[in-house]
């Protein structure tokens, strides 16, 4: 995120005088490190490597020293705030699941939310474009379509779009809905 606050320098770059290096990849040390260098009114140094992509930032010395102390200090508590929040969004995405589909069998209401909800994976359930509602529907089909059917067995025998175009009657019925009477 360079911006005019933020000159940019090849990793090449020595070091301005009482600046440290902060890697990306913690974003609880790199944006604080920012905003409280910002803050005090010095410069953050984007930092690129030889293939211009960015890499971490420079900053100084004191206020990383701060901010680590800092992080190490809130961990646990910011971790027990991660945790309570994804359990409130599982289980708003369990209850859409059973308003929509009230007979989902109980063994399979675990493995629809746990599959769709996973973090990091870039599925339906984390998604922040979709209602809840509707994420909720496009877990229940695609568990639907894996689990009870045998679309996956029809992917490995026919070229990808293919598959995918190839209808399944088992899990839908002419409304679009579930089949299986969920």
């Amino acid at each position: 995120m360079p911006s005019s606050y933020e000159p940019v320098v090849k990793v090449s770059t020595p070091l301005p005088k009482g600046y440290v290096f902060v890697p990306k990849g913690n974003v609880y040390i790199t944006g604080s490190c920012r905003r409280q260098t910002l803050a005090a009114g010095d410069k953050v140094f984007a930092v690129i490597n030889h293939k211009r992509q960015s890499i971490g930032i420079r900053v100084p010395r004191a206020i990383h020293a701060q901010v680590v102390q800092d992080e190490r200090a809130s961990r646990a508590d910011r971790a027990s705030a991660v945790q309570k929040r994804d359990a409130t969004l599982e289980k708003q995405f369990r209850d859409a699941v059973l308003r929509q589909f009230p007979q989902t069998p109980a063994a399979s209401l675990p493995l629809v939310v746990k599959r769709a909800m996973l973090k990091g994976s870039r599925r339906v359930g984390r998604t922040g474009s979709l209602d809840i509602e509707t994420k909720a529907t496009l877990a229940v089909r695609a568990h639907i379509r894996h689990a009870h059917t045998g679309y996956d067995d029809m992917l490995r025998t026919k070229t990808h779009t293919k598959g995918k175009g190839s209808r399944c009657g088992t899990c839908q019925d002419q409304r679009g809905g579930c089949a299986l009477g969920w």
